[in-house]
């Protein structure tokens, strides 16, 4: 996603030092949405785990991308809420990564018999894998940056492209989130709704009912199914 710079000196003379400039959007994007359609997405592999001084391309495996592997689990949760199943370890894992209150609109929707339409569950999805995808990206960068007060390049000045490429992928990638503002206002607009219900609930409800939505709230916040 940065490029990188490898230097090999056992290298044939004019090759010690390689430059590998970023990849394209297309790849973030394979990651988010699959690589299931459209152009395949090229990588770098490594030949060795170890030195990879030597990189070759290959074609991303096709496979289905982090939004619609979270919109399946959204979707089991919501199904074991209402079936007061309990959750898998990847499932509480989820729940335990994403800053949104996941499990609590889920579970409001659940007390109040009703449900989010496919679009509102995908429009949740997309926030949440895109949430999580920024974290991971954001701590990639962070370790690459701490990474590169270690390094002394041969080449000063490739040293130097190499870290305004690093600045200028977090500013793209920054850039991103910016662009993801009505659909974050379309989460806000979900969660003042399982809001309202939760309000409603608790005016209706006798104090039994009411403080079983206490405790299936302070779960939620434990991280607890």
């Amino acid at each position: 996603l940065v490029g990188t710079i490898v230097i090999n000196p056992k290298a044939p003379a004019g090759a010690i030092v390689g430059f590998v400039g970023p990849a394209e959007d297309a790849v973030v994007t394979a990651l988010l949405d699959g690589t299931t359609t459209g152009t395949p997405v090229k990588i770098l592999h490594c030949d060795e785990s170890e030195a990879c001084l030597n990189m070759t391309e290959q074609t991303l495996q096709a496979g289905p991308g982090l939004r619609s592997k979270i919109k399946g689990m959204i979707d089991s949760i919501n199904s074991k809420i209402r079936t007061d199943a309990a959750l898998d370890a990847s499932e509480q894992q989820l729940l335990n990564m994403t800053t949104l209150p996941l499990y609590k609109m889920l579970a409001v929707q659940a007390m109040a018999h009703q449900n989010f339409a496919d679009g509102e569950t995908s429009a949740l999805a997309e926030i949440v894998a895109v949430n999580l995808l920024s974290s991971m990206i954001e701590n990639m960068l962070d370790r690459i940056s701490q990474s590169t007060v270690q390094v002394q390049p041969a080449d000063a000045e490739m040293g130097k492209m190499w870290r305004d490429q690093l600045a200028e992928a977090r500013t793209r990638y920054a850039q991103r989130d910016i662009k993801l503002k009505d659909t974050l206002n379309q989460t806000i607009a979900l969660i003042n709704k399982s809001v309202m219900l939760e309000s409603t609930l608790q005016n209706s409800m006798s104090p039994a009912m009411s403080a079983s939505l206490n405790f299936s709230r302070g779960l939620s916040a434990q991280g607890l199914n």
